[in-house]
């Protein structure tokens, strides 16, 4: 099924183009590649200001391969924290953690 603009609510008409966009992109493999590398070499590996940022690299099933991890924890902590695992929504095809930042500064200072 196709999804037209006038489907949607009007709450969401307005992201109606960005999100086309995206579609569009996602399928066709060297623009996915392309945006990719951009949104890694920009953000890849960023710290946040007022966090103890930390990668690690978990062994997967397949041993060829690693899952890069973020682990974000305020500066200063007393005692035993609460865990958050968070899965940014790239959908395996794009984009990384970093893109989410912003979000996940807010879920620690909460």
């Amino acid at each position: 099924m196709k999804v037209a603009l006038s489907m949607l609510h009007s709450d969401l008409q307005k992201h109606y183009k960005s999100r086309r966009f995206l579609s569009i992109l996602i399928k066709v493999k060297w623009l996915t590649k392309l945006t990719n590398f951009f949104i890694n070499w920009r953000a890849a590996g960023r710290s946040i200001d007022g966090l103890s940022c930390a990668e690690v690299f978990i062994p997967s099933s397949e041993s060829s391969w690693e899952i890069r991890t973020r682990i974000y924890r305020p500066l200063v902590q007393d005692g035993p924290l609460p865990i958050l695992v968070y899965f940014h929504g790239g959908g395996y095809i794009m984009g990384n953690p970093e893109m989410s930042d912003e979000l996940i500064k807010r879920f620690i200072n909460t």
